[in-house]
């Protein structure tokens, strides 16, 4: 095994158990053997799909909207690999391809393919992309952005949308790096033809928040990423599917989620339990406890449970320094849901969308591993308590899958090999013998050629 795959085992372990498994397997073997094994759900399952339809329809239509919903109660497996940022980094595309690719071999020939991805991510993220990466560049490094937000501390879930003058802001950073021959020609004309076809669209631009026109922008531009055929991503932030889920789930007094907020013991075990989980809190004061705050900068804070006067509330500071209180009551927090003052943590987000539900996730290297760990937790301090012995077995039985950072769409211009993503889909689109080449890739090149 080369230096390169054992730092990724090491750090990952569901990448370790992948290439012990399919090593030498073409990633085509991987996708055939991934499967959604059914478990009774512990709250209705339908209820992700009336998410599903409320958030899609209101952008792309009713009819969409239930053919996402129908696509995704026929599958069962749900990708939640990426960021909810526009579509450019090579991971996240190859990985969006990856998962069309599996609902192919499983019959969905309609062209449709829903994205759950997270919104719970700050621009001045390194992993967060801010806008376009292209790798078929004549930098060294083989990799050039040309960024349409700067880096700064705002939140993806409240951020304002792309405006005439961050397209003007793009476009000169664009002709810059054409002058500096940081790119072709051809691909100063591709990314010329994105920023008007897309970044000046009125459909973008009727929205004034960058999580809708994140849907608008990504659909636009998977209708190009294939020869031949139109394929729609139709991407989701997992936040506000989950603050839909909730705002039922702590109406019923005898759900995980309501005991969990709001029964005493239950929770101290379960902050305990999940104390130091990636997604989680880490005291004193890492993570979250079960949401995020957003100030009217679109800035994420993190909230402690405090007790004053013998009341419970979630209380952080936000941008400015002042102290927020949100009293842990199921109206309070379902105004402050509905009010854009809240969103879920990422382990709500997965007790909602996934221990509960009858749905299997394929996610990132990490994924596998925090909803372990989240499992886990849970699971003993339901046992230590003597609660939802049922619920329990169900939740002992989940599994996830991974579904990111396989390299295994790669071109070569004559000066050295790059990662085939958005930018390189539009100038050149991919062709059915092309990702039927990329998919006998074996999982151990795929996952060494990430480290190109």
């Amino acid at each position: 095994m080369s230096e390169h795959l054992t730092a990724l085992c090491e750090k990952y372990p569901a990448v370790r158990a992948l290439l012990e498994e399919y090593g030498g397997e073409p990633l085509r073997v991987y996708l055939e053997q991934a499967v959604h094994e059914p478990l009774p759900s512990i709250l209705p399952a339908e209820e992700l799909l009336e998410e599903v339809r409320h958030t899609v329809e209101p952008v792309f239509g009713e009819e969409m909207a239930k053919e996402t919903a129908a696509l995704i109660e026929r599958q069962r497996c749900i990708s939640t690999a990426n960021h909810h940022h526009m579509a450019f980094d090579w991971r996240m595309v190859q990985s969006v391809l990856l998962y069309e690719e599996w609902l192919r071999l499983r019959g969905e020939q309609r062209g449709v393919v829903p994205i759950f991805a997270t919104a719970n991510v700050s621009l001045k993220s390194t992993v967060y992309s801010r806008g376009v990466i292209v790798y078929d560049c004549n930098l060294p490094e083989k990799m050039l952005r040309i960024p349409v937000f700067p880096r700064w501390k705002s939140c993806v879930m409240g951020l304002e949308g792309i405006d005439c003058q961050r397209i003007e802001g793009f476009r000169k950073w664009l002709l810059k790096e054409k002058r500096a021959a940081a790119i072709s020609d051809g691909m100063f004309d591709t990314l010329s033809d994105f920023c008007e076809e897309v970044l000046e669209n009125k459909r973008v631009l009727q929205y004034g928040d960058f999580r809708r026109q994140t849907m608008v922008i990504n659909d636009l531009l998977s209708q190009r990423y294939h020869f031949g055929r139109k394929v729609r991503h139709i991407w989701m932030d997992m936040e506000t599917i989950a603050a839909g889920l909730l705002l039922k789930d702590i109406q019923r007094e005898n759900a995980i989620p309501y005991q969990i907020l709001f029964c005493q013991k239950l929770r101290e075990r379960i902050l305990e339990k999940l104390d130091g989980v990636s997604g989680c809190w880490t005291t004193p004061g890492g993570g979250t406890h079960f949401f995020w705050g957003l100030d009217k900068r679109a800035v994420r804070f993190p909230l402690r449970l405090q007790e004053e006067s013998g009341q419970w509330a979630l209380t952080g500071k936000n941008s400015a320094g002042e102290t927020v209180r949100f009293p842990l009551e199921a109206d309070s927090l379902k105004e402050s849901l509905k009010a854009g003052k809240l969103f879920p943590s990422l382990f709500i987000v997965f007790l909602e969308l996934y221990f509960l539900r009858d749905y299997t996730v394929m996610g990132g290297h990490f994924q596998p591993a925090y909803l372990r760990a989240m499992r886990k937790g849970m699971v003993e301090a339901f046992e230590e308590l003597c609660l939802f012995s049922e619920e329990t077995e169900i939740l002992r039985q989940k599994e996830s899958l991974t579904i990111l950072g396989m390299a295994y769409l790669m071109r070569d211009r004559g000066n050295g090999q790059y990662f085939v993503s958005t930018a390189e889909l539009w100038e050149e689109p991919i062709t059915r013998e092309e990702m039927r080449n990329g998919l006998e890739t074996s999982l151990s090149e795929a996952y060494e050629q990430s480290n190109l």
